[in-house]
């Protein structure tokens, strides 16, 4: 799956409307490879993204980011991340 096609299966994913629970569980499987593996290429398109989805910034509230990622992006992201959205407890918190 090259990167334009899983950040086109993340707004997929979206646009279901997913609940807060399938949000977080896609964290692990859809939010942190995406931005893990692919963020040289898709970070800006994400960032887009983002500003205006609520869900993904629910689903983001639940990611840990990879160290590899800078922490300038990591913090970019995490940014947009509304309280009311904050789903996961903030990056990196243990449960």
């Amino acid at each position: 799956m090259t990167p334009e096609e899983a950040l086109a299966f993340a707004v997929a994913f979206l646009d279901t409307e997913p609940d807060d629970d399938a949000l977080c569980s896609a964290a692990l499987t859809i939010g942190e490879p995406l931005i893990d593996w692919h963020w040289k290429v898709t970070e800006e398109a994400f960032i887009a993204i983002l500003a205006v989805r609520p869900g993904l910034r629910k689903m983001v509230s639940c990611c840990d980011f990879d160290d590899a990622v800078p922490e300038a992006v990591r913090d970019r992201i995490y940014g947009y991340v509304r309280p009311e959205e904050d789903i996961g407890q903030g990056p990196g918190t243990d449960l």
